[in-house]
């Protein structure tokens, strides 16, 4: 009886949870710029004003090259814009400093390409931007040039947290590692019948391959936890293991920070909790761990019959593997509610992220 009611409790509160997060959490499908922000208000006369360092990320990095965009305010006349790398191994910096210098209260995007970088390491970088009142330096974000990939060729980064090595993107494999095909299933009712049979299948949100990319697929609990696995050397990760980067990264609500992207471009809200008995509102995003969640979705089947299945951004969710016996089992969310394993239904679509053996 005290299963049942505990089991009720959990849907009902994860129900609450969806149904604001569908209206409060806004996202993008594509990668959009952040959003200029111009200060339109006049500093105090004579009043020198040190850069500000707004956003800062990794694209197109490959074995042995990357590219790292920063998004600045350079405030005083001749401000110096530079970023700084290392391999984690490294105790020196390397610096490559833009030969321009910038000014104006606008926010500007840099861009600074790495070349000759060692294959299958992972790196540190930080931007750094000082003129005439002050230097500001960003906070070290890692990012990796181990590569793995699975049987449809698609690339994914290996970062190091702690003792672990993650997939740096959620998977959007369409085979298992043996090469036998997973079940595309983009028809609504056919999803949800997938989960009364206990059937294999996954799909991309809305339907819409252009962006699996970006967020990877989605997948029910029977493709997820096949034991055919995905990526040689790799397995959908424990409860146990999750728990264990949590509290790396600082316990349920402040991994949350330093999981998420950064990059301005995805996460439109910032992160609120309620811990020990208040709320923590507008806590900005890190990504210091270089995991880069991302508002992947969910597929959700409706309870009733008939009614098929439908799609919501409550979040990045992430399937783990649980000792429940019940329909609902733990994925990881993280949203702007910060992270935490919920229940949800098997039949439901969530993303995968990997974790080598």
């Amino acid at each position: 009886m005290r299963t049942n009611q505990k089991i009720n409790v959990l849907r009902i509160v994860f129900f609450i949870v969806t149904v604001f997060f569908l209206f409060a959490c806004k996202t993008s499908d594509e990668p959009n710029d952040p959003t200029n922000t111009t200060d339109t208000t006049d500093p105090t006369p004579n009043v020198l004003v040190k850069p500000a360092i707004l956003y800062y990320y990794t694209t197109n990095v490959t074995q042995n090259v990357a590219t790292i965009e920063a998004w600045v305010k350079p405030n005083e006349a001749d401000t110096k814009i530079s970023c700084e790398f290392k391999s984690t191994t490294e105790t020196t910096w390397q610096s490559k400093t833009l030969p321009n210098t910038f000014t104006g209260k606008d926010s500007i995007k840099v861009t600074f390409d790495l070349t000759n970088l060692t294959t299958n390491t992972q790196y540190l970088f930080r931007i750094k931007s000082s003129n005439k009142a002050g230097e500001a330096i960003s906070i070290e974000n890692p990012f990796s040039t181990y590569i793995v990939t699975d049987n449809d060729h698609n690339v994914y980064h290996v970062i190091k947290i702690g003792t672990q090595m993650w997939l740096q993107e959620n998977l959007r494999s369409a085979h298992y590692a043996n090469g036998d095909e997973i079940p595309c299933v983009p028809d609504s009712i056919a999803w949800q019948n997938l989960g009364y049979n206990k059937a294999r299948g996954f799909c991309y949100y809305n339907n819409n391959f252009t962006i699996s990319k970006i967020y990877g697929a989605l997948y029910n609990w029977y493709a997820a936890t096949d034991s055919r696995g995905f990526i040689s050397g790799f397995h959908l990760p424990s409860a146990e293991e999750y728990k264990t980067l949590e509290t790396f990264l600082g316990g349920e609500f402040l991994c949350a920070a330093k999981l998420e992207d950064a990059s301005g471009r995805y996460w439109k809200e910032e992160i609120t909790y309620y811990s020990n008995g208040q709320w923590t509102y507008n806590v900005p995003r890190t990504n210091s761990s270089g995991f880069t969640a991302l508002p992947s979705g969910t597929r959700y089947v409706s309870d009733y019959s008939g009614e098929g299945s439908h799609f919501g951004r409550l979040g990045t969710n992430c399937w783990l593997i649980t000792s429940s016996v019940n329909d609902i089992v733990g994925p990881v969310i993280f949203e702007t509610y910060g992270g935490g394993p919920y229940g949800i239904y098997r039949s439901w679509g969530c993303g995968i992220r990997l974790i080598k053996d």
